[in-house]
């Protein structure tokens, strides 16, 4: 068998490199000699003869002489193809080798800068965490309420205007813009709330009520919502000459957070009772749902506007934690400890991005990834 494979090798070595033709002779002799096993090489020696004349751009008169001689064989001299061989499947690295692989670009993340861009003064902002003394509106402008004064910045001008000033009797508590950032809702340390045109700089409205401050407020379109120390939530609409329509009674201490749904059918309220309640627009008499998971209270509250029914809630010192709930089915889905009190929570209106500003024990502002 060694014999014939050198024999058939030196066969194909003598021929010239410009005229590459094959004795039917000796390749039926070959074929005689040679297990059928390697019917396959002599197949494979052949094309690749074909490969090179096609590689040494013989003459298509060349060509076709190879051709024809392997034609006029007999087909029982012919030798059978094997299996056809296997095909490794397409990987998503097909193509690369290690080397490259390393080297491939990679998307960066994205920058945030740590170092503010504008530092204002508030000498007189009251270090109470119960407290929501600072407000942006959609029209860049910042609202601080600064001991009995109500401030106002322009984050397009750097102006700084002076809305008003309660008096040495009383305190703001509480500042929350209009949806279209023409109105300003003050809330104050005497239970009244106050509502301003800030276009024309005067205040519009009055509304009393409560028995005890309101550290928070939330709008809702055409009507605004005040928590208050007296453990009540009032619903008051300034086309009506009441003071307020509706009294949600359900928390058993101070209320410290109240945020409105992007839909504006649900109404989340956070006390110091460590409760979180859900209420709904239609329903005034009891909240649709009552969480008990915070062992702390419950100040900041947010709603995702980019996924329907999610909404967030933070403890305080005790508790640390931001909690994320579904308000569609009314149950709780997961949590994150964040080791420091938290103050605050805002979503990102543009990409699923959520802010958390933490008081004692880091005093920080994290920037959260959601899925």
């Amino acid at each position: 068998m060694t014999s014939s494979l050198d024999t058939n090798s030196h066969c194909m070595a003598s021929a010239s490199d410009d005229h590459l033709m094959f004795d039917d002779s000796q390749y039926v002799n070959m074929s005689q000699t040679v297990n059928q096993n390697f019917n396959v090489l002599h197949f494979n020696n052949k094309r690749s003869h074909l490969d090179t004349a096609n590689q040494e751009n013989l003459g298509s008169c060349q060509r076709s002489q190879i051709v024809n001689d392997y034609q006029a064989s007999p087909l029982q001299q012919r030798p059978t193809l094997g299996p056809r061989p296997q095909v490794p499947k397409a990987t998503p690295f097909a193509g690369f080798d290690e080397d490259s692989m390393l080297t491939l670009p990679y998307k960066q993340q994205r920058k945030i800068q740590k170092a503010p861009f504008k530092v204002l003064d508030a000498p007189a902002l009251q270090d109470d965490y119960y407290l929501n003394l600072v407000d942006w509106s959609n029209q860049n402008v910042l609202a601080v309420g600064l001991g009995s004064c109500v401030y106002l910045w322009s984050a397009s001008t750097s102006k700084v205007t002076k809305l008003y000033d309660l008096g040495p009797q009383d305190q703001v508590t509480s500042v929350s813009w209009s949806n279209n950032g023409d109105h300003l809702a003050v809330g104050t340390s005497g239970g009244v709330l106050q509502n301003w045109d800030v276009v024309k700089q005067r205040m519009v409205r009055k509304f009393d009520g409560h028995e005890g401050r309101i550290g928070c407020i939330a709008w809702n379109n055409s009507f605004l919502s005040s928590g208050s120390r007296d453990k009540s939530i009032l619903h008051r609409d300034p086309r009506q000459k009441s003071d307020f329509f509706a009294k949600l009674e359900g928390h058993k201490q101070e209320v410290c957070g109240l945020k409105w749904s992007p839909d504006e059918q649900q109404l989340a309220s956070g006390g110091n009772d460590n409760k979180l309640m859900i209420w709904s627009k239609n329903n005034n008499s009891k909240p649709q749902a009552k969480f008990s998971e915070h062992v702390a209270a419950v100040k900041a509250i947010a709603w995702s506007p980019h996924q329907h029914g999610a909404m967030c809630s933070g403890g305080g010192t005790a508790d640390r934690c931001i909690r994320f709930w579904n308000t569609l089915t009314l149950k709780p889905m997961h949590w994150i400890d964040t080791g420091s009190q938290v103050c605050n929570l805002v979503y990102s209106k543009n990409v699923n991005e959520l802010v958390s500003t933490h008081g004692y024990s880091k005093n920080e502002i994290i920037v959260w990834k959601q899925p």
